[in-house]
């Protein structure tokens, strides 16, 4: 069964959902960022690339298969603002692996936000993805 959330995803300080258009200027203040990328897996982006992943991988609002890959704009819930993204990736199913991933803007570092959305995509991953009936951890070792 794929994953298809109900957006946005709700904790007690943020919103996640689908990425629009209209959050390029908010993803270009912190993803071309070098301090920032250092120690992500991509060089810093320029508008072009933001506006093309927005297009393309970025537009995906479900997990269908095993290699798929949601990215979910975090905001705050008092503004609205996107102050970074979190990523999920479904890796296996066999496995009932995945990643987790996430970018923040600098400016909002050290209150916990990345925490709070890490936590809120892993509880789709395990609570709603894993109850398919994919995950084995509730078989007993014999």
């Amino acid at each position: 069964m794929p994953l298809r959330p109900s957006y946005p995803v709700r904790t007690a300080r943020l919103q996640l959902r689908p990425l629009r258009t209209d959050d390029a200027p908010y993803l270009l203040a912190y993803r071309s960022l070098p301090e920032v990328c250092r120690w992500v897996p991509f060089e810093p982006m320029n508008a072009s690339t933001i506006a093309a992943r927005l297009q393309g991988q970025w537009a995906a609002t479900t997990l269908e298969a095993a290699g798929d890959v949601l990215t979910l704009g975090v905001e705050l819930a008092t503004t609205g603002e996107v102050i970074g993204d979190v990523m999920l990736r479904w890796l296996s199913a066999e496995h009932s692996c995945g990643e987790v991933g996430y970018v923040f803007h600098p400016g909002f570092a050290g209150r916990g936000y990345a925490t709070e959305a890490a936590h809120a995509v892993l509880h789709l991953a395990f609570d709603t993805f894993a109850c398919t009936g994919r995950s084995h951890a509730s078989t007993p070792a014999t």
